[in-house]
């Protein structure tokens, strides 16, 4: 159970300090990595989706942006699978 620190007190803060949780095995680097990767490559899409608000119409270099970038997104979320689920 969670208790907030201004409720928990210094004694229960200082219990929340020291002990560790670990909720199954542990990530390697590169798959948290590969998460950051894709969520700014997400980020990038978005842009590119606000820029192009509120009909979403794409020119021809916008979609070859997006085409780029849908391509990477599935890049890394290929490795990252195959990474976790090793």
């Amino acid at each position: 159970m969670f208790i907030p620190p201004h409720k928990a007190g210094k004694k229960a803060v200082t219990y929340f300090r020291t002990v560790h949780y670990y909720y199954g095995d542990l990530v390697s680097k590169r798959a948290a990595d590969m998460v950051f990767s894709a969520m700014y490559t997400l980020t990038d899409l978005r842009v590119l989706l606000r820029t192009t608000a509120p009909s979403h119409a794409l020119s021809s270099g916008q979609r070859e942006q997006a085409e780029r970038l849908l391509e990477n997104l599935e890049r890394q979320v290929g490795s990252l699978k195959q990474e976790m689920l090793k």
